[in-house]
């Protein structure tokens, strides 16, 4: 109830289910935005200092994903992780995902095959992890 949780969702139908949700289980502490990522991210991250956690589940595209993601690294920290769907969903996907384990500030990665998780820890050094199950 303390954390300060915004989500983008451009398919107005998801997002009318999800307000619906939010509404009928009394969740107070989540604003909707019902546009797309590349037209609000920016003003969204405006009113944050640091991000904490973030879930990358948008535009499905190397040049997309790695904008998004450029653009989130402004506010990182220390404790903060960075989660990004579908990385084998594509070679597009793939291509961004080999970017994004390869930038210098991302220390740890873990590829769950369809999730990717990315921390950024100063004490850590650099590992990439891939977890089959």
């Amino acid at each position: 109830s303390r954390a300060k949780v915004i989500t983008i969702e451009a398919n107005g139908e998801l997002c009318s289910i999800a307000d619906g949700i939010f509404d009928m289980t009394g969740i107070k502490n989540i604003r909707l935005v019902n546009d797309q990522f590349k037209n609000v991210l920016p003003k969204v991250l405006e009113d944050f200092d640091k991000l904490d956690f973030v879930l990358f589940d948008g535009d499905h595209r190397r040049s997309s994903t790695l904008q998004y993601f450029e653009i989130c690294l402004s506010r990182i920290h220390n404790d903060t992780i960075f989660v990004f769907d579908d990385i084998h969903w594509s070679e597009d996907m793939e291509d961004a995902w080999e970017a994004i384990i390869a930038h210098p500030r991302v220390t740890v990665s873990i590829d769950l095959f369809r999730l990717g998780v990315v921390f950024f820890r100063n004490e850590c050094s650099k590992q990439h992890y891939i977890i089959r199950y």
